[in-house]
């Protein structure tokens, strides 16, 4: 609640005024009904007297008790009426004195769902300690993001500099705060089915539980990433590996999948179609399936299935990065919103009218730690739906205080596996966390994935 502040002098004086002036008001009211009162009296006693009421018959009587009643009414509504009157401009006038204050409002029960004020602070500091008083107002914002993430290193320093050197006033890229405003009901509805549950699924002291983003028609796929993990899950029985998946209804994919999650009890399927558009969808399911059944687990370990991820750095990282209302990868700097239809990132300025996205952490691989998923699961209801995955997935992160980490090895990339070049790539993957194999051959990524266990992870596994 926002605090009221003390009225002004001249405030007061108008409403001790306003004050005077009903009060006039209602003793000229109660004179006038006074009169009617006694002259209807009056009047209804010589007519009684004159002629009685018996010799008038019932209905006269009534319409003359009816008349007095009316009259009395009549005042009382008015006296109503002027009461009314006087708490409204009570209410303006409030109103007025706490102009310029904002309430500290939260949706539900999360109390950091509106930008901290901490946050605006740091927005504050940022322009004001690079911009001299005397020329700040005529600077120009700049066309970048200050990198302002846990771990960020010296690349604040660097931006700050940036902006010094270019004269522009630095922001941060967090949009407003009626972007996270408190809303009565939910944005979005993902009250979807569960398909195929999954029974068990995080029974023990768990470390990380790994989620591998895959297609329902990628049998294949689910199946090298059991083979090729196999052991590094039995040396680590603190953690798990599941798939998430939505829906086909292709009646003999569907039937794979059945077959498939029976057997391995690692299948995760929710009602919705799988498709680029839904990401976001799969990412608060995914969210909603890890607080319902994994919230005893440490960490929630995102990948993509065209991921391969490396046990050594992965033990490493886990060990570095805190395990409180954190988010951390790989980050996307200074990153403009695509209004160009024809991109794949296309995002309309109705979905999402900023031209900048904050410094986001990359979606084919990240880490979350257990409690920052039920506070990101909660506002995904709430805050507005936008197609890019990874970048809603941050906003979420803002608007209930998750930390943003900085991960710079969290994952490389190459194009493609090459026996002759099997050193150069396992020592570049070495380095990583996670490796992105890409490819637009089908099926190529996958024997990638096996070649790169295989040959490079061998003995860290």
């Amino acid at each position: 609640m926002a605090k009221r502040t003390t009225p002004s002098v001249n405030s007061r004086i108008f409403i001790k005024h306003k004050v005077r002036r009903v009060i006039n008001l209602m003793e000229r009211s109660a004179k006038i009904a006074k009169v009617r009162l006694k002259a209807l009296a009056e009047r209804s006693a010589v007519i009684s007297r004159l002629y009685g009421c018996l010799l008038q018959g019932e209905l006269a009587c009534r319409r003359r008790r009816f008349q007095a009643i009316l009259g009395v009414s009549l005042a009382l509504v008015l006296l109503l009426l002027i009461l009314l009157g006087r708490h409204g401009d009570q209410h303006l006038d409030t109103k007025t004195a706490v102009k310029g204050t904002r309430p500290k409002e939260i949706w539900l029960a999360f109390d950091m769902l509106t930008p901290s004020s901490e946050k605006k602070q740091n927005e504050t500091v940022n322009m004001t300690a690079v911009a001299p008083t005397n020329e700040s107002y005529v600077w120009p914002k700049c066309d970048f993001c200050v990198r302002n993430f846990a771990k960020a290193g010296n690349l604040s320093e660097q931006d700050m500099e940036k902006a010094k050197k270019n004269k522009c006033i630095p922001v941060l890229c967090i949009p407003p705060d009626d972007f996270f405003k408190k809303r009565p009901l939910p944005l979005n509805n993902l009250n979807k089915l569960m398909l195929r549950p999954t029974k068990d699924a995080c029974a023990g002291n768990l470390t990380g539980v790994i989620v591998v983003y895959t297609q329902v028609a990628s049998t294949d796929v689910r199946n090298v990433w059991r083979q090729v993990t196999k052991r590094f899950l039995m040396s680590h029985p603190d953690f798990r590996i599941f798939f998430v998946i939505g829906y086909t209804s292709n009646k003999v994919q569907w039937g794979r999948i059945t077959e498939d999650s029976d057997v391995n009890n690692d299948v995760i399927s929710y009602e919705f179609t799988d498709s680029y558009e839904n990401l976001p969808t799969k990412t608060a399911l995914m969210l909603h399936w890890f607080s319902q059944f994994c919230r005893d687990a440490k960490y929630l370990i995102k990948m993509d299935d065209d991921m391969y991820f490396n046990p050594r750095k992965l033990l490493e990282t886990l060990e570095e990065i805190p395990d409180h209302m954190v988010l951390a990868g790989k980050m996307i700097f200074h990153a403009r919103v695509q209004r160009n239809p024809k991109n794949k990132f296309y995002v309309s300025e109705e979905e999402y009218p900023y031209p900048y996205w904050p410094n986001y952490v990359a979606g084919g691989m990240y880490i979350v730690s257990a409690d920052a998923v039920s506070k990101l699961w909660h506002a995904v209801s709430y805050v507005p739906r936008v197609t890019i995955e990874d970048a809603w997935l941050t906003l979420l992160a803002l608007s209930v205080g998750v930390e943003r980490y900085f991960l710079p090895d969290m994952y490389g990339e190459h194009e493609k596996w090459s026996d002759e070049n099997r050193d150069e790539i396992c020592q570049a993957a070495d380095k990583f966390v996670g490796y992105l194999v890409r490819s637009d051959k089908p099926g190529t990524s996958r024997k990638d994935i096996a070649k790169l266990w295989m040959n490079c992870q061998r003995k860290y596994i």
